[in-house]
């Protein structure tokens, strides 16, 4: 490796969270200047040239080594041998931290919504975990409202160590939700997607637009839904912060499928989230899911049909859509798929 490029690193502790989702901790001979929120290359070498790919930061600054959480890509350049390291082995990391995706401070804007999934809450860890140490790090008069979200609880490593912090840090809240809470034993946090649940946060928060910077960052498409959302809220473009983990592949066409029910011709294109409004006949399907209730609520002046959790919890009309398409697809068949298949391929 090249000395000028690479500095030498060595693991020194190393938790797993699941069987594809580790942290790591790195000790390096020379001190490592960055920015919360950046992001540091990790490279090895081996008969097949210099590998290398960057990861968010999840710890701070002040903190005297690198943390990172990954998740393990089995195809990927480097994360099947990052799977593999143990406390005592050896890496390389680039010599300068880069990105931009650090705290606003150019706006004035008074309230940061960060929106996460799974390892996309690294550098929001690596922020938080500044802030709590450094009263400089942000003004006094800071608002942070983090939304974390996650397929199953055991996705989260960092549960006890953020609340403790949003303790400590009074305008500060933390919020945690798992999409599949059925696969989660005495979950009591919230449920739904990052998308599903961050207008009720947002807005209940009074994060709107004009005195709110957002970052958002993880999933590709919980990037585009969330921008999409924020956006139609009246977000500029330069008040939503990304964090792309990695590029999706190019979907392949799409095909129409067909809901069954009383309106056997209602079909959709899966490539988009515009899906006809369901009528109330559809009732069943949604208690047989056991994932929400459906009910006339008033939405942005007008009544429209939406999900709720329980109480008065009104989801905007293009969630409702995408909760539709994503997960009340008991009933969907197309020509060549069984409904089971189809609930496989579209719930992830």
């Amino acid at each position: 490796m090249d000395a000028n490029k690479y500095l030498r690193a060595r693991v020194t502790s190393r938790r797993d969270i699941s069987e594809d989702l580790w942290t790591l901790r790195l000790a390096l001979e020379v001190p490592f200047p960055f920015k919360p929120g950046q992001y540091a290359t990790l490279a090895f070498e081996d008969a097949g040239g210099v590998h290398e790919r960057a990861y968010s930061i999840a710890s701070s600054p002040l903190d005297s080594e690198l943390e990172f959480f990954i998740e393990l890509v089995p195809e990927g350049e480097t994360t099947p041998t990052l799977h593999t390291l143990h406390p005592g082995a050896e890496l390389w990391v680039r010599k300068s931290a880069k990105g931009l995706f650090t705290l606003d401070r150019k706006s004035g804007h008074h309230h940061h919504l960060f929106v996460a999934t799974v390892t996309g809450v690294a550098p929001f860890m690596s922020m938080l975990r500044t802030m709590v140490r450094d009263a400089n790090f942000a003004p006094p008069d800071t608002r942070i409202l983090l939304i974390e979200a996650a397929s199953r609880d055991y996705e989260f490593p960092y549960v006890p160590e953020l609340d403790e912090l949003a303790k400590k840090l009074p305008g500060v809240q933390v919020v945690h939700a798992v999409s599949r809470p059925w696969e989660c034993k005495g979950w009591q946090g919230e449920c739904g997607r990052a998308e599903d649940i961050l207008r009720k946060y947002a807005d209940t928060a009074g994060f709107t637009a004009g005195d709110t910077t957002a970052y958002v960052c993880g999933h590709p498409q919980m990037i585009e839904n969330v921008k999409g959302m924020l956006k139609r809220s009246g977000f500029a473009k330069e008040a939503v912060h990304e964090e792309v983990y990695w590029i999706p592949a190019k979907a392949a066409p799409a095909t129409a499928y067909k809901l069954h029910g009383s309106h056997p011709d209602m079909e959709w294109d899966p490539s988009t989230y515009r899906l006809p409004i369901l009528p109330f006949t559809h009732r069943p399907l949604l208690h047989q899911l056991n994932i929400a209730r459906m009910s006339a609520a008033p939405v942005q002046g007008k009544m429209s049909p939406v999900f709720q959790r329980g109480a008065a919890e009104p989801i905007a009309d293009s969630i409702m859509r995408r909760v539709y398409m994503q997960r009340a697809l008991v009933s969907v068949i197309s020509h060549s798929t069984t409904p089971h298949a189809v609930i496989g391929e579209l719930i992830h």
